[in-house]
Parts: structure tokens; sequence; C-alpha cells
């Protein structure tokens, strides 16, 4: 168990943009060596905060929008039958249990219908009582048509996001040159991304999650986010909100879980703003998401080798 410092959460944020940033460009950007930061990401990755460096599709690529779906139940967070059961629908990415009691979906849709056989799915496994469905807005990057050389490359990518240039241009067959050439197309065109999937439950801090209601005459969500991010700006996390009602859900990084009431205090402080719940999310476990999997199906049908 690690704890999570400044450091760390700007390499997991410059990481997260792009999983292939080198040593030498993360050390730039906060002032430590090469090898300093090279460590940090060991240490992150044994403990499990980076838990894969990964290459996806944007979300226009594949026609498709994100979802969360709370799930409660009776059954418990650590009924590992339950957890795989949740994972199995193809449209589901990752599963994570909070401390409120819901089991956290985090799935794709391309239309309505996809929804209603998800619930479906849902609602029908054993202990499920109530589900809660929120299509969460992002932007959706970029769509293009690859060519082979590009689809040679994102070959090599699904097997290691990290894969040296002079390793992809080995074995796709390419110059090193015209490797560098593509992936910086990539970066440009916003059509695939390489990120990484993190659980900062993974380290020795805590997950905060509150969970708030906020009044769209009053106030918007970046103007409720504007003073957290200041204020708590070693703290703060990340933020994601519905897009079919006024929630929002913002998740800090805290040393202590006493921390977390300064926090509560500023928010309540917010016209316009309820705290609905604080939430202590549970480690996530990942499945093979819908992106991933179009992804898989795209090399495939290429078939390059």
């Amino acid at each position: 168990m690690i704890i999570v410092d400044s450091i760390d959460k700007g390499i997991l944020y410059a990481l997260r943009k792009n999983c292939r940033a080198s040593y030498e460009d993360l050390a730039r950007d906060h002032g430590i060596s090469a090898n300093a930061i090279k460590r940090r990401v060991a240490r992150l990755q044994k403990s499990g905060v980076i838990h894969r460096y990964i290459v996806r599709l944007s979300w226009k690529m594949v026609d498709a929008h994100p979802l969360v779906i709370f799930v409660y139940s009776s059954r418990s967070y650590d009924d590992e039958e339950f957890m795989e059961q949740l994972g199995a629908h193809p449209l589901v990415g990752s599963v994570q249990f909070d401390s409120y009691g819901s089991a956290v979906v985090r799935a794709s849709y391309r239309e309505g219908n996809d929804i209603f056989k998800l619930s479906e799915y849902l609602r029908a496994l054993e202990g499920v009582n109530e589900i809660e469905i929120h299509p969460i807005p992002v932007n959706r990057g970029e769509r293009t048509t690859f060519s082979k050389p590009q689809l040679r490359v994102l070959t090599q990518l699904a097997k290691d996001a990290r894969m040296l240039i002079s390793r992809i241009a080995a074995k796709s067959r390419l110059t090193a040159k015209r490797v560098r050439s593509i992936l910086q197309k990539f970066h440009e065109g916003r059509s695939v991304l390489f990120t990484i999937d993190i659980d900062p439950t993974s380290g020795a801090n805590n997950l905060i999650t509150f969970r708030i209601n906020y009044q769209p005459k009053i106030i918007n969500p970046e103007e409720i986010l504007k003073p957290l991010k200041e204020e708590f700006s070693t703290e703060f996390w990340t933020e994601w909100h519905s897009a079919s009602q006024n929630l929002m859900w913002i998740d800090f990084v805290l040393d202590n879980v006493r921390d977390a009431e300064p926090i509560a205090k500023r928010i309540r402080m917010i016209s316009g703003v309820e705290i609905e719940n604080t939430i202590a999310p549970y480690p996530i476990r990942w499945f093979t998401g819908y992106r991933e999997a179009q992804l898989a199906k795209i090399l495939h049908e290429a078939d390059i080798r």
C-alpha cells in the first residue's frame, strides 16, 4: 500500500492523457529526474494504482456513449460470483462496489435499446432490488478510417500500449520514422486513445466520493468545481455528472477520512448545492469493455500478419 502524493497524481493525470509519455517528458513537467519518475511509475504499477496501459478507440469511432449504472442489491461487495455476473455483459467495462451499498457499473451504449437490454440483464440477477441509470456526457473524440500501416501499428500497441517505437517498427515491418508519424497522427486525430486504467483505492490513501444534487437555475457544474479545485487542489481527483439528472459525483483522494470534513463543509457553502451522500468506493474490477472489443474486432478482421 503506497501513499499517492501530488507528484504521483500529476504523473497519473499525464499518463491518463497519454500513456506513451516518456519518463523524460514527465520529468521535465514535474521537476524531478527521469529515474525518479521511473521509480514512481514502477511503484504505482506494483501497488495496483496503475492497473494497465491500454489503447482504446474514441467513443465516436465505435458510435457509442458512456453509461454509469448503480445496482442496489442484497449481495455483498466481496461476492465474487456477483461481480463476475455484473461484468459478464459485453457492454460492461468495469464494476466497483461502494460503501453506500451499490455496485457502480460503467458501461457503453449505442442506442436506447442497448440501455433497455442491459437494464433487463442486471435486474434479472439474483438479489438485485433496484438500478439507477445515468448517461455520462464526455468528449467523444473523432472518427477516422485506418490505413493498413496504421492497423499494423495498432496491432502491436494492442499487445503493449507502451511498446518502444523501434520494436513496433520491427514487428510491423515499417520504418521507425513511419511509426513515429503514425503515432503523431493518432494523437492529433483523437480517434485512438493511449491511456491507463487507474484504481486509487489500491493505495494507502482514502478515495471519497461526494454525490451532489445541484439546481441548474442557480449554479452549473463548472461553477461548483472551480472553488473545490482551487482550495483542495492536492486532494481533488476527478468528477463526472449525469446527462439525465442534476447530479454530480466528485472524487477526492485523501490521506485520512477526516480530511473529507472540510471539503464537505465547503461544498455545503455553495449556493444551490446539496450533498446527497458521501461514499467510500472499494477496488475496481475491469472487464473487456465495448471499445476494447471493437478494436479487437477491427484488428481481427484486418488480419494483419
